[in-house]
């Protein structure tokens, strides 16, 4: 992507500040991600696939007919986004960080598989943002919602329609602003012993070989940088490439995803696998895609979550106190509000897992990535996937926890399957 000067420095360097040395967290972090990265790929399967379930049957429950409101179609438009990013998700684990990491074929980095690579990172994006901005937008509709009815009875201001092309226009208006991050990466042709330092053709198509590189069990190593397990490097390449793709860091690390550190050996008919790397030479596109991404997909969200949740809580304290005094009045029990409550839960749980990401976005930006990126937030990457990949799960546990339509309804259809199981 960028090419370094003289000095050796980054030409797209997006922060300038040197870190303190801060020597106690960089280890730390280091020791934490040597231990968390073993299961991770794992745990990540887990999660996607309760959490797909999950989503799905959030989905069915929403669009029944006695579940319909404008709230719910939001709801529900936030489940299919994270249906999409979870088994998207799924499937580069399993396949690039799980199956492909195990073994040493170039038909793993084919022209498809490429592809999949780039329609991942950037679905992910899209949607997971989508998925916030729906959730903003729902707060803040339910905030004009209450406060329209204590002032009397009103015209319903929105509707189930209106509601649904808010999901639509938002999932747009999240891929409009994606477009920088569109233009910065395209699919690139390699040498399989680029992408796979494990692969070795035959000797007589062997055209090459460098003088720093002898042939070893898994094929030719690079004897001038010590090399451990090939597999836990090239899965460690690959999981440092999706987390940096969808976040943009416009440092000259990005020639390191894929390419070792030494020229690999040259063989003549040896095959091509697809890589994905960002343009030659394209820093200011990279810059505006990270500041943008940063921006728009996390801190103002985080931002808004925050004054949502106030809005809501002050809300939820002033009906529950105005219920308490009708119902002293009407000496009868009154109806609960638990579409608020429950909704304050849900942005609080995406607050929560947020929040941190786009602390780690802001400080990307501020310090070097000597100092910050490659010593803190590379090695976080991993748990804050994992932060995302609960946040999308955990939205079917509130709904059961909270409403008891939501149960109600479940049941029903729980039962009615294995009824017809059973029968």
């Amino acid at each position: 992507m960028t090419s370094n000067n003289n000095n050796g420095k980054s030409a797209c360097e997006i922060g300038t500040l040197e870190m303190p040395p801060l020597e106690g967290l960089f280890t730390a972090v280091a020791a934490f991600q040597q231990n968390y990265g073993q299961i991770h790929p794992y745990l990540a399967v887990a999660l996607c696939i309760a959490g797909t379930i999950m989503n799905l049957v959030t989905v069915l429950v929403l669009t029944r007919p006695s579940m319909r409101s404008p709230v719910n179609v939001l709801l529900c438009a936030v489940a299919c986004c994270d249906i999409l990013v979870e088994v998207s998700y799924l499937i580069f684990v399993l396949h690039f960080l799980l199956a492909s990491a195990d073994r040493c074929e170039p038909s793993d980095f084919s022209w498809g598989w490429a592809v999949f690579m780039m329609f991942h990172a950037h679905a992910s994006v899209i949607f997971h943002a989508a998925s916030i901005w729906m959730l903003v937008v729902m707060a803040q509709l339910r905030v004009l919602t209450i406060r329209r009815a204590t002032k009397g009875p009103t015209t319903p201001l929105i509707t189930e329609r209106f509601t649904a092309l808010i999901a639509l226009l938002t999932t747009i208006t999240m891929t409009i602003v994606n477009i920088p991050n569109f233009l910065t990466f395209e699919i690139m042709e390699e040498q399989a012993s680029v992408i796979l330092p494990c692969w070795q053709p035959s000797t007589n198509s062997l055209t090459t070989v460098p003088s720093n590189y002898i042939t070893g069990i898994e094929g030719f190593i690079n004897i001038t940088s010590p090399i451990n397990n090939t597999n836990k490097i090239r899965r460690h390449r690959l999981k440092r490439f999706q987390r940096e793709l969808p976040t943009l860091i416009g440092t000259d690390h990005y020639n390191n995803l894929t390419k070792p550190t030494q020229p690999p050996p040259i063989f003549n008919n040896e095959p091509i696998v697809y890589t994905v790397r960002p343009h030659e030479s394209d820093c200011m596109n990279l810059k505006l895609a990270f500041w943008t991404n940063g921006i728009l997909f996390k801190v103002i969200p985080c931002i808004l979550l925050t004054f949502s949740i106030a809005a809501l809580l002050r809300i939820i304290a002033d009906v529950a106190h105005k219920r308490k005094n009708l119902a002293q009045v009407m000496r009868k029990k009154v109806p609960k509000d638990h579409t608020t409550p429950m909704l304050a839960a849900i942005l609080t749980i995406f607050l929560l897992a947020e929040l941190p990401q786009g602390l780690l976005h802001v400080l990307n930006g501020i310090f070097s990535s000597e100092s910050f990126h490659k010593r803190v937030y590379l090695p976080l990457g991993d748990l804050m996937d994992l932060l995302s990949l609960l946040n999308s799960a955990v939205g079917f546990l509130i709904y059961v926890g909270m409403s008891r339509k939501f149960r109600t309804v479940f049941l029903q259809i729980l039962f009615s399957v294995l009824h017809f199981i059973l029968r």
